[in-house]
């Protein structure tokens, strides 16, 4: 069974990075040209290029799961330059990972995860960037499996 959860997941993650373009943050709605918005602060003020910036370029983005204590997960998280599978047991307080974002270009993050064993439990996937949920899903079924991705532009 765990090398078909394997591939499963494996096959979920591909999915997610391939249709990370469908939805998300509209960038270049209403944009004739198609070139993406400048980039703004929860604030709503422009947020400097990177080299404006320090140098430190983008925050990077947060993978946080959450749900009813005892809930088995298991999945992975990452970007386009790679990701990191993770399991284990929600216990109470959410779960974060760090996902580094390219300073510049194009990036997606996505996160893959599933509810391994028949449990009642809620399982809930968000990204975060600057701190701001911009995409979440959550299931409560049995074996349930949650697919989200976000996509920054270039």
């Amino acid at each position: 069974m765990l090398p078909l959860l394997a591939a499963g997941l494996a096959v979920a993650l591909l999915l997610g990075v391939l249709l990370a373009g469908c939805g998300g943050n509209d960038e270049g709605a209403g944009d004739p040209s198609g070139a993406p918005p400048p980039e703004t602060t929860s604030a709503g003020s422009k947020d400097p290029p990177p080299e404006e910036r320090g140098g430190e370029g983008r925050a990077p983005a947060v993978v946080r799961l959450s749900g009813s204590a005892g809930t088995v997960f298991a999945g992975s998280y990452g970007n386009l330059e790679g990701s990191e599978n993770a399991e284990g047991v929600l216990e109470g307080e959410p779960i974060e990972y760090e996902v580094e974002v390219r300073d510049s270009g194009f990036d997606i993050v996505s996160a893959s995860f599933v509810k391994p064993s028949p449990s009642e439990g809620t399982l809930a996937v968000e990204i975060l960037v600057d701190g701001e949920v911009v995409t979440r899903s959550d299931t409560n079924s049995q074996y349930g499996a949650l697919n989200i991705s976000w996509s920054f532009g270039g």
